[in-house]
């Protein structure tokens, strides 16, 4: 690779952002300073190390490399979204997360997740996206979301649910989408008071439809779709 200019450093250490397919182009001077980073490709754990200061970590790449994951010692990281374009044919295990306690936003799509434990302990999650996770025959247990107290934003799509029950103690949450879950009855979900937004599509019973009607009159927009 050639070397950055030292008008393009000067730019990364103005702007602090770095947008990079190879995480090996930021240079030791900048590493310090990096708060933001968009990448092409899964990156090595010796990229990441000493990144103190990133708070915002955009992956997306062709194939999750076996053995490939983000390390869990980025103390200051508030937000992670992970996107793999090939479908890996093995769970992937996500307790590389068990560390990001100040993670506020998580993303991952097209990954399928061996288990949600992992998310039982990130207590400050603001927003939570989850795409095409599920593993082939085997409905999603969300049950360790129903931890996250903080949560305000949900999304699950394009994976089946075995039940929303342990969504229906997510107190803080203002919008849930659910988005082709094969989801049958969400009156668990009607004690959540701060809902304000709840869309449901794909595969809607004509019993999620008369629920919705019954039990959230409360809420300012409702979307169910076929």
């Amino acid at each position: 690779l050639a070397p950055l200019s030292l008008k393009s450093v000067r730019k990364l250490q103005e702007k602090r952002f770095v947008f990079i397919k190879i995480l090996a182009i930021i240079i030791a001077e900048n590493a310090k300073k990096v708060s933001k980073i968009k990448c092409f490709g899964l990156i090595s754990r010796h990229y990441l190390e000493g990144l103190n200061k990133l708070e915002t970590l955009d992956i997306y790449f062709e194939y999750w490399e076996e053995g490939g994951e983000v390390p869990g010692t980025l103390p200051n990281l508030s937000e992670l979204i992970l996107e793999c374009n090939f479908r890996p044919k093995e769970a992937i295990n996500i307790s590389f997360l068990s560390g990001m306690e100040k993670l506020k936003g998580l993303s991952i799509t097209n990954l399928p997740l061996q288990s949600l434990e992992p998310l039982r302990g990130l207590d400050n999650l603001v927003w939570l996206t989850l795409k095409y996770v599920y593993m082939d025959n085997i409905k999603l247990d969300v049950e360790p979301i129903s931890k996250l107290k903080r949560l305000e934003r949900l999304y699950i799509g394009n994976v089946e649910l075995e039940s929303v029950q342990a969504l229906g103690s997510l107190g803080s949450l203002i919008m849930l989408t659910l988005d082709s879950t094969n989801v049958r009855d969400i009156e668990p979900l009607k004690g959540l008071e701060n809902l304000r937004r709840l869309y449901i599509g794909g595969n809607t019973s004509e019993q999620v439809k008369k629920q919705a009607e019954l039990y959230f009159s409360h809420v300012e927009d409702i979307e169910i779709w076929e």
